[in-house]
């Protein structure tokens, strides 16, 4: 089984941006008013982010959505070196909000006709292909970090579809 090095620099990479964005969001909603910068970070946000005076936390919370698991998996390993099946689960965050997330929203857009609610743009097809985009990306991941865990994959994919599910039906 592989062993790979220390991941400190990026825990503490994820921290320290993390940190970052939250510092930025405090000086941009502290500043008040429709300054340069307010209007950018809002070209970004939709629904309620983008009413006046409101705090546009979308990108912090995708960012340590991210990081979580990488970061979950150092402290659980003691910060010591990660065995492969710790390294493909500490992909989990990149992989569910960079791909499976990415996939709902461009192939439900695109092909999504049964939404989840009435009131809701979200539909079962876009979770469909969240749930597939998770399993193809963890299927070919595994085989790079180690085939001899290929089969957790379908671990990965059994996680995904109550996550897609969950996802599919919040406002």
């Amino acid at each position: 089984m592989a062993k790979y090095q220390r991941p400190r620099l990026m825990v503490l990479a994820f921290n320290v941006v993390t940190v970052a964005m939250v510092m930025g969001e405090a000086v941009r909603f502290k500043g008040e008013g429709e300054g340069r910068v307010t209007r950018w970070v809002k070209g970004f946000s939709e629904g309620r982010e983008r009413r006046e005076g409101t705090v546009v936390a979308t990108h912090i919370w995708l960012l340590m959505g991210c990081a979580f698991p990488f970061t979950a998996s150092y402290i659980l390993m003691g910060g010591g070196v990660m065995t492969t099946e710790w390294v493909s689960w500490s992909c989990a965050g990149i992989v569910f909000l960079g791909i499976g997330d990415t996939a709902a929203a461009v192939f439900g857009k695109q092909y999504g006709i049964n939404r989840w609610r009435e009131i809701s743009n979200k539909t079962k097809e876009g979770s469909s292909f969240c749930i597939l985009g998770v399993g193809v990306i963890y299927y070919f991941l595994n085989i790079i970090i180690d085939n001899k865990i290929n089969n957790l994959f379908l671990c990965f994919i059994f996680a995904a579809i109550p996550s897609a599910v969950l996802e599919g039906c919040t406002l």
